[in-house]
């Protein structure tokens, strides 16, 4: 038996949508961002995807350096170096700083791609 409209209605954005990240927070930042623009639900919950994906592939980046340097943890200095070895986010990622990261091509110049 499916559940009633008022129930369906009640689940999270977020919950709605299959992601992990909370829509009306992201939605809520970036209205403090802008001004005057009132962005419609369905780009928020898309922009909310967009960030949830980037920030999954560039943990994946940052564990696969973990493991080739055999560690067991994904520090700053991880997600630094994964950073600088992938180019679309090198370039997008340019003028970004990470705190507690004073080098990140410290560990190997050489794996860049």
């Amino acid at each position: 038996m499916p559940a009633p409209p008022n129930l369906i209605s009640r689940r999270r954005k977020s919950a709605r949508a299959g992601l992990i990240f909370p829509v009306p927070r992201i939605g809520k930042n970036f209205k403090n961002c802008t001004v005057k623009l009132r962005p419609r639900v369905k780009a928020m919950v898309y922009l909310t995807a967009v960030l949830e994906y980037l920030v999954a592939e560039l943990l994946d980046a940052a564990g696969q350096v973990t493991k080739q340097l055999k560690r067991s943890m994904i520090t700053p200095s991880f997600i630094a170096l994964a950073i600088f070895l992938d180019a679309d986010y090198h370039k997008l990622l340019r003028g970004v700083i990470i705190p507690s990261v004073s080098n990140p091509c410290a560990y190997s110049s050489s794996r860049r791609s």
